[in-house]
């Protein structure tokens, strides 16, 4: 997949073209739905797949006083998407002058005079232009005039529910992970290095390997059934999100610790990746490090037992 960074990079994009346009955070199952539709579109042309996104999302700009948890890092989506299978991901700076543009000016001067696609598929929410005054009509009525098709997503749904970004986000914020996984068609994960913590899960019989990470968005507070990819490994584990209350004053930052099943390796500095699955219990503070360890050998067995019955996601 090759990635451009602006509309003049985008003169170079080979034609025809099948265009998708959106913020994409998660690519989640209706995300998945638009862009299996714009590989087909590409194929039946004869020609290339695009996906247009933005960096940093819009909100940031628009409403900074708005704190965004994207769902996953745009490294992390430019992957997902390379991994669907497209060929280009064009990937605009956003800022408030861009913003600022009309949506009949994008259209005319950024969008048809420099991409020129020939197929351009949207989801039934998307907006564009200064304050989203862009509707659907207009990006119909421009499709026409420029000899390009556009074909309208309609929500995909899962449980009744339409899925969306700002829905993953409140499964996760709640602890739903498993929900979370349903729309978002793979379990939510979280990568970053291995750092050395202060070692009292080895010292308790539950080694831990202590996460640092860029990502903004973490799984409620709690304590998790997970799996953990581990130079390209997978292994069973549980993974505590929280301030380790028992032996801290819980004013502490928030951590990700997981203990890896059958794992024994020195991985420091190293980057892994945290799978969440499921939700075991909200982490609390035990009268004694005993109790803990009594709590944990529980967590264990709980998780254990889940791996080897109905879900064994490996």
């Amino acid at each position: 997949m090759i990635i451009l960074h602006s509309f003049e990079e985008a003169k170079s994009l080979r034609h025809p073209l099948a265009l998708t346009i959106g913020n994409f955070d998660g690519v989640h199952l209706g995300h998945r739905e638009l862009l299996q539709r714009v590989l087909e579109i590409s194929k039946k042309l004869h020609g290339v797949s695009a996906l247009m996104t933005f960096d940093p999302h819009p909100i940031s700009v628009l409403m900074p006083e708005r704190p965004l948890f994207r769902i996953f890092p745009a490294e992390v989506q430019r992957k997902i998407v390379e991994s669907v299978g497209f060929d280009y991901y064009i990937e605009i700076p956003f800022t408030k002058e861009f913003a600022s543009l009309s949506a009949d000016f994008f259209l005319k001067n950024y969008l048809f005079e420099k991409i020129q696609p020939k197929s351009i598929v949207v989801g039934y929410d998307f907006g564009f232009g200064a304050h989203r005054q862009g509707s659907l009509e207009l990006l119909q009525k421009q499709s026409n005039e420029n000899n390009c098709s556009l074909e309208i997503i309609q929500p995909f749904q899962v449980d009744h529910q339409i899925v969306s970004s700002t829905k993953v986000r409140e499964f996760i914020n709640r602890g739903e992970v498993f929900a979370a996984r349903r729309f978002l068609g793979q379990p939510f994960f979280v990568e970053g290095l291995v750092v050395k913590g202060d070692q009292r899960g080895r010292q308790l019989g539950f080694p831990t390997a202590n996460l640092s990470t860029n990502w903004i968005l973490k799984p409620r507070i709690g304590v998790y059934r997970t799996w953990t990819e581990v130079r390209g490994q997978k292994y069973y584990s549980m993974t505590n999100v929280g301030k380790n209350p028992t032996v801290g004053d819980g004013n502490q930052e928030i951590k990700i610790e997981t203990n890896i099943f059958n794992f024994d390796s020195d991985i420091y500095g190293e980057k892994i990746k945290v799978h969440f699955l499921d939700f075991i219990r909200e982490e609390k503070k035990f009268s004694s490090l005993e109790n803990l360890k009594q709590q944990l050998s529980l967590d264990r067995t709980q998780i254990k037992e889940a791996f080897h019955g109905h879900d064994q996601i490996l």
